[in-house]
This record gives structure tokens, C-alpha cells and sequence, in this order.
């Protein structure tokens, strides 16, 4: 293994290519400190191209306490306030690249993902920072203030080493847990990786007749005996269970409660506009109405007509059963499933279908005004690799970019003196 002479030493390596590196490698070229970026994959910024369905949602005007999740929440946004989305908007705009606006939800003007990472990588090109791609790193040392970052066939010394190489989600994308493995090797804790944005498989088989339906819905979660977090909007109903923005906001609870060996429900209101009441009244006025009908062909008017269909089956109800023939406790019956259809969530995406991972490194252990490791000098953290994961709507990114943006902002200072 070769290791480069003194001339060639580097301030800062950053180990990982992605939003946080890219960002986190202007800034801190920006205020003069030397940077190499080395990268596992054979170029950077694959995951950025896949974000917001190729649209890229940069970030986001609006948060809540459950917009970031991991042990200790209010690290998150600790970091955010320092680097908001006004922030973002402002450095992106130095770069040339300008946005649009649906609420509270920010795009590129060009409706590209790509944009964002061209402007990213010309400014690289413009500061002269090297990106080293096919350079997986192996393992670091620290030997008398200074770190040895080792890949295959190299040995890079640097005085500082930001790592932010991704969690596991998505593979193919350049995320592989590599570089949380290395913050494990230097002796820091690991909070259990799981996936997070993703989808649900739900137990039985009311799915496969549902398959390819999208609801308005009302989704609770329900962990052994104690129901947890609840979220609105469309339900993607799959040929496997639940899917959709709406769950995947949900899922990281789900999925960490089934790695628990947890009992798992999802509690769905297939129509949230209505109560239980107003809901069984509906039934019964569509009994007198159309009692010509069947009651599938009634639900029709109330629900999509392949839910309807299931909705009657599931409740053991002959499909050819003309609503007029409906008794009060098939009504209740009735009323009660479209309000509140309970299924086991059995099984989660794996990592290569999930858009980001839930735990990582501990927060307890990183310095939230500087994203330095409490445990190694000069070691910091930035991105998905840290236990940090947001919701839906352009929170990840942001979270990468003030993750970056305060570590660069931190080991500037620190070279300057």
C-alpha cells in the first residue's frame, strides 16, 4: 500500500460524495482549507439525482416536532436553526441555481434534479476540488494528530476527516453502511440501522384485491398495546400491504417495532371526512335510496369501486346482497371496517427499497454546535449516517446540508486558528 509524502497531505478528507460532502467541500474550500473528497462509487451525487422523483425538493419552509426522528430529536433541529432553509436557498443561489415554491415545498426552477447536482460539481470543478471517485475507504487511524484514511490501495493523511458516506438505504444509489462501520471501528455507538420511507407489507390477503388503489385515508400505528404516531393523506394500497407518502412518514415506527419483535397494527379510516356516525348514517340513507342496489354497488358512491367490493368481503357479506336487505348489524359491521380496517404490518421494504435510514451514529457522542465526534478529535459527522431522519418533503436534504455546512463551517474555523 502506497502512502502519499507530506506535500500531498490534506487538511480535510471527506469521506462520501453525496449532498453533505458536496456542500461541506465548497464551504470549507471556500474559507481556504485544502479538501480531497473521496468517493466509493464511480462518480458522486447518485443519490441526489433520485430525490423528489428526479425533482429534487431541496428542502422545506415548514417543521414540527415530528418532522426529524431519532433518540434525541432535538439535536436536529439544534443544527437546522443554524443552517435553515432560507440558508440552503441563499447557497444554492451563489451557485446560480434558483427555485420555485408549492407549499412551503422548494424544486430547482428547472424541474431537474440533475441541476442540483451540476451546480455542485462545477463549483468543485471552479474551486479546484479533487473528487476521487472508486476510493471506498477501509479504515482510519489516528496516530499523533493525524489521520490515516486507508483505501484498497492508498493511504491519505489528513489533520481533520469529515465522514458522511450515507446509511445503508439504496445501495446501488452508494449508500452501503461502510462509513458508519468506520465511525463503529473509532469507537462509537451504533443506534440499530433500520429503513425508513418506505413501504409496509400488511398480513391476510385483502391487499391482493385492492392492489392499485389510491384513498384518501387516516392511518394509526398501533405497537403492542399502545398506539403511537398517526399521519393523513393518500393511501397507495399494494398487492403486498400499504404504501405512499402517507406510510412512509409512518414506517420508521413500524419497522423498528417489528425489529423488536413488537406487534405491529395499522389502524386505517378509509374515510376521514366522516365520523363513525355520520358514516353509518351515509349506509343507511343509501339504503333507502337506492335499495335496488347491491352493497358494493352502494359503497360505490362512497369509496373506489375495488375497495367497495373487498371492504364487503371482508366483512362476510354476500356480494349480490342488495342494501335493502342490510340489517343494523351489518350496517355497524360495515361502518366500523371503513372507519377502522385493523391489519398486521408483518414485514417492512428492505434497504435497497428504502429512501432513507432510520439510526446510526449516536448523537450523544457528536457536538451539535460542530458536528465534531465528542470521542476523536478532529473526526466529524455530516448526513444519513448520523441517527437523524426526517419525514417526507425535502427534510433529508436539508439535513445533509446543515449537517455539512455547520462540520465545514466548524474545522474552517479550527484550521484558521
Amino acid at each position: 500500500m502506497k502512502k502519499e509524502n507530506s506535500k500531498s497531505k490534506k487538511k480535510l478528507i471527506i469521506v462520501g460524495a453525496g449532498a453533505s460532502g458536496l456542500v461541506s467541500a465548497i464551504e470549507a474550500k471556500r474559507n481556504g482549507v485544502d479538501v480531497l473528497v473521496l468517493e466509493r462509487m464511480d462518480r458522486p451525487g447518485k443519490k441526489i439525482l433520485a430525490t423528489g422523483n428526479g425533482k429534487c425538493n431541496l428542502t422545506n419552509s415548514f417543521y414540527d416536532k415530528d418532522t426529524y426522528r431519532g433518540e434525541h430529536r432535538e439535536f436536529a433541529y439544534h443544527t437546522i436553526h443554524k443552517f435553515d432553509y432560507q440558508n440552503v436557498l441563499s447557497f444554492f443561489e451563489s451557485l446560480g441555481l434558483f427555485v420555485v415554491e408549492n407549499n412551503g415545498y422548494y424544486y430547482p426552477k428547472s424541474g431537474q434534479a440533475s441541476t442540483v447536482l451540476d451546480v455542485l460539481l462545477l463549483q468543485c470543478r471552479h474551486l479546484n476540488i479533487p473528487i476521487l471517485c472508486q476510493k471506498e475507504v477501509i479504515k482510519i487511524k489516528k496516530k499523533n494528530n493525524e489521520f490515516e484514511v486507508f483505501t484498497a490501495d492508498e493511504c491519505y493523511l489528513s489533520h481533520y476527516v469529515l465522514l458522511c458516506g450515507g446509511g445503508k438505504s439504496n445501495e446501488k444509489l452508494g449508500s452501503n453502511g461502510s462509513t458508519i462501520q468506520l465511525a463503529k471501528e473509532l469507537g462509537h455507538k451504533i443506534v440499530p440501522l433500520a429503513p425508513a420511507l418506505c413501504a409496509l407489507h400488511g398480513k391476510g390477503n385483502f391487499f391482493k384485491e385492492t392492489s392499485g388503489v389510491r384513498v384518501k385515508a387516516r392511518i394509526r400505528l398501533k405497537i403492542d398495546e399502545t398506539y403511537t404516531e398517526w399521519n393523513q393523506g393518500e393511501l397507495q394500497l399494494t398487492d403486498y400491504g400499504i404504501s405512499g407518502v402517507m406510510v412512509f412518514c409512518l414506517s420508521r415506527y413500524a419497522v423498528y417495532g417489528i425489529m423488536e419483535k413488537k406487534g405491529v397494527h395499522a389502524h386505517i379510516d378509509f374515510m376521514p371526512d366522516l365520523n363513525y356516525d355520520e358514516c353509518k348514517e351515509k349506509l343507511l340513507f343509501l339504503k333507502k335510496i337506492v335499495p335496488y342496489k347491491t352493497i358494493p354497488q352502494a359503497l360505490e358512491g362512497l369509496l373506489n369501486q375495488k375497495l367497495a367490493l373487498a371492504i364487503t368481503k371482508f366483512c362476510n357479506m354476500k356480494t349480490d346482497l342488495l342494501i335493502k336487505d342490510m340489517t343494523m348489524d351489518q350496517c355497524n359491521k360495515l361502518s366500523g371496517t371503513i372507519k377502522n380496517f385493523q391489519v398486521e404490518i408483518m414485514n417492512f421494504a428492505d434497504f435497497s427499497k428504502s429512501q432513507v435510514t432510520a439510526g446510526g451514529v449516536s448523537t450523544k457522542q457528536i457536538h451539535p454546535d460542530t458536528m465534531e465526534s465528542k470521542l476523536v478529535k478532529g473526526l466529524y459527522f455530516a448526513g444519513e449516517m448520523v441517527d437523524v431522519d426526517g419525514t417526507c418533503g425535502g427534510y433529508n436534504l436539508q439535513w445533509a446540508f446543515s449537517s455539512g455546512m455547520i462540520a465545514a463551517r466548524s474545522i474552517s474555523r479550527e484550521v484558521q486558528g
